[in-house]
């Protein structure tokens, strides 16, 4: 795909990537609840509860939990169609920028 194509080709070159992201803080603090037993589990394991001392491999496995249970929330949302709604009567839906590459 030639989309694809292009992105890696920016990634390559150290280029940000356009930043359009929005965040769901009510997804975010579902994530972080189902994490919790993941990341107790991983600091036992690597005997410290500092993030950054432990492995790679061990990091990645904890980031990867919780941005899949934040995707499979915010893909309930989509699916029972509250997710747009959210996003225009409550406000919980907050644009974030990146100094750099930023499209706002």
């Amino acid at each position: 795909m030639e989309h694809t194509k292009k992105i890696k080709e920016r990634l390559e070159r150290g280029e940000p990537l356009p930043y359009v992201a929005q965040l769901n803080y009510e997804g975010i603090k579902y994530a972080l609840t189902l994490t919790k037993d993941t990341y107790l589990d991983i600091a036992k394991k690597e005997n410290t509860f500092v993030m950054h001392e432990w492995e790679r491999d061990q990091r990645i496995k904890l980031f990867g939990k919780a941005i899949a249970e934040y995707l499979n929330y915010c893909l309930e949302l989509a699916d029972k169609g509250l997710l747009v709604k959210e996003l225009r009567e409550n406000g919980r839906f907050k644009k974030v920028s990146r100094r750099r590459g930023n499209r706002h």
